[in-house]
């Protein structure tokens, strides 16, 4: 849901067809995710044929089907490109801003797992106090986007995270039975509702 927030947010401002703005987002993504990678290879080697590639092969894995399409996935792949880059730079906030991405590349893609997993390992093994600040900036990065979410969209966790079908991964009759609603009162109340 994020990468159409971000382009939702972007309608409001650039006044554009929607579905095109979709493909402008995610063709700056990719090249923002190319650019970013060959900057991170550059830095570690003097070859240039290696950020080259390194931004090829980037650009490659936005690329399927023989086009590329308007979806998330060119989005999150510079959302974790992004967090690798700025956890190769020493600035006294990084842990709460690679925090923050993580969160956001939560609600983009399941690549969070990746750089979740990748990141809490390396900084287990090379760094135990930037660990400790990473894990517990996310958990109340996470508890926070995670009450406001419900607050705002009390379904989201049910139809993202698929239990069942439904809300709840029950019925509409288990749901209003659980709760003491009966189909008569609910067609009373919208009944009343429309007049």
């Amino acid at each position: 849901p994020l990468y159409s927030l971000v382009t939702a947010l972007l309608s409001r401002i650039i006044q554009i067809d929607i579905i095109l703005l979709h493909y402008l987002v995610t063709c700056i993504s990719i090249i923002a995710a190319g650019v970013l990678t060959a900057v991170l290879i550059h830095e570690y080697t003097k070859s240039i044929t290696a950020p080259l590639a390194g931004f090829l092969f980037t650009i490659v894995c936005s690329w399927r089907y023989g086009y590329v399409n308007a979806v998330p996935d060119a989005f999150a792949l510079m959302i974790l490109i992004l967090i690798l880059f700025i956890e190769t730079r020493k600035f006294r906030f990084r842990e709460l801003v690679t925090s923050v991405l993580t969160i956001a590349l939560f609600f983009t893609k399941q690549y969070f797992l990746i750089i979740f997993i990748s990141l809490v390992i390396c900084k287990f093994i090379a760094d135990r106090g930037s660990l400790k600040k990473y894990l517990a900036s996310t958990a109340l990065l996470g508890i926070a986007t995670a009450v406001i979410v419900s607050i705002t969209c009390p379904l989201y966790w049910t139809y993202s995270v698929y239990l069942a079908h439904g809300p709840w991964g029950i019925t509409a009759e288990e749901y209003n039975e659980a709760f003491g609603k009966s189909e008569s009162s609910i067609a009373d109340t919208t009944s009343e509702a429309a007049a």
